[in-house]
């Protein structure tokens, strides 16, 4: 479980160290003024700002719908303990209902001599 944390920290890591190495590769490597390239540098983040943006989205999405289906299947799991403790419960007072009626038949029955 931890592997897959680690891979993805990773993947990040790597991501925002290439994003560095570019960024710092095009402004040394520039062939355009200053100005431009500053434009050219906004624009390219606010792109990324975009992007970065829509997969949060997408992923706040997903989470919640994955959020949604496990309450539901936890709910009903809960919904169908809660009925079976009812039929237990049913089911137990029953036998000790029985129970004290036999025990009750017994005390006030006349007594009988075994020979």
């Amino acid at each position: 479980m931890n592997d897959n944390n680690d891979t993805s920290d990773s993947r990040f890591s790597y991501f925002f160290l290439g994003l560095g190495l570019g960024v710092a590769g095009a402004v040394l490597f520039a062939p355009r003024s200053g100005a431009h390239t500053r434009s050219l540098l906004s624009e390219k983040a606010d792109e990324g700002q975009a992007y970065l943006g829509s997969r949060y989205a997408d992923v706040k999405q997903t989470v919640a719908a994955k959020y949604s289906d496990v309450k539901k299947t936890v709910e009903e799991k809960v919904n169908v303990g809660a009925e079976t403790a009812k039929r237990t419960e049913k089911s137990v007072r029953a036998a000790v209902d029985a129970g004290k009626e036999a025990f009750n038949r017994e005390m006030n029955a006349p007594e009988t001599n075994i020979v």
